[in-house]
């Protein structure tokens, strides 16, 4: 049996609302803004070689997913497992940028105030807050306790 619970407000307005214009603004800044997003991501990229746009298109379809499965699926469902499988898929993805962040931050590098400017940190802190916001939603913090029970079958 599957338990509904209800979604609390908060989570549900960050994943059916913030993260799909977020989602497609950085789909669309990575077809249409190219040189930008790279310059974002670590003075390395900066100026862009072409080499990298097929990557840049595939990096966006991820992204376009996120917003249909974030603004789409979760607008369809109030299956919490369903929610859940969505929330530690973007949860991965989110890690994963942290991750990239971390190894492009190594020497030559830094963690430095002087070597990162305001939007570095911004991308740093952003992306780990929203991760958290998943990892509670998956450890279901704040949620009340089920409404009901359902079949699954």
């Amino acid at each position: 049996m599957a338990t509904i619970k209800s979604i609390p407000s908060l989570y549900r307005g960050v994943f059916t609302w913030v993260d799909p214009i977020v989602a497609s603004g950085t789909a669309y800044a990575l077809i249409f803004h190219r040189d930008f997003m790279l310059a974002q991501l670590s003075p390395l990229f900066s100026p862009r070689v072409e080499a990298y746009d097929p990557w840049l298109w595939q990096v966006a379809g991820g992204y376009v997913v996120i917003s249909a499965m974030q603004g789409g699926l979760l607008r369809y469902t109030n299956d919490l497992n369903i929610w859940k499988i969505c929330q530690g898929a973007v949860c991965a993805m989110d890690l994963m940028i942290l991750f990239s962040i971390w190894e492009m931050r190594n020497p030559p590098h830094s963690w430095s105030m002087a070597s990162m400017s305001a939007k570095d940190w911004a991308n740093v802190y952003g992306t780990a807050a929203f991760a958290l916001i998943r990892i509670f939603f998956i450890l279901e913090v704040g949620f009340g306790k089920p409404t009901k029970k359902v079949h699954s079958s």
